[in-house]
């Protein structure tokens, strides 16, 4: 496993007090996921989508397809949530990629019915428009 560590400037320099422990990639993955979990509950996309992107990058530095997966599954929601269903479907496929060539079954089990209810999400946009438009003729 990688071991990198972030720097942590002690909150007060003159002080003698021990710093708390330097963390590693696996616990800022951790850290900024659960952030971007909790901008989603928010309704803050922007923080959102750039603390899951940031937990993304750091599950593939340190080679944890669990994380990968599931930090590509976040990612839909937020475009989801953002009304960005394009977007929501293409880091489904990308999760389901993940998923199948590290054998996660269960995984890919939830993935596709994600994946099913965004692709009816946006046939369902489609034809709320079609039919506004049908009542105005």
């Amino acid at each position: 496993m990688v071991t990198n560590y972030l720097t942590i400037p002690h909150p007060n320099p003159s002080s003698s007090a021990p710093l708390p422990p330097p963390l590693s990639f696996a616990g800022q993955s951790v850290a900024v996921g659960n952030l971007g979990m909790l901008s989603i509950k928010q309704g803050d996309h922007t923080t959102a989508k750039a603390c899951v992107s940031q937990h993304l990058q750091l599950t593939q530095s340190i080679r944890d397809v669990d994380g990968e997966c599931n930090a590509w599954v976040l990612l839909a929601s937020v475009a989801g949530s953002g009304g960005d269903n394009d977007e929501s479907i293409k880091c489904l496929r990308q999760a389901s990629v993940v998923a199948e060539a590290n054998g996660m079954s269960g995984m890919l089990k939830r993935i596709n019915v994600k994946m099913g209810m965004a692709e009816a999400n946006g046939k369902m946009e489609a034809h709320f428009a079609e039919l506004a438009q049908q009542s105005q003729k």
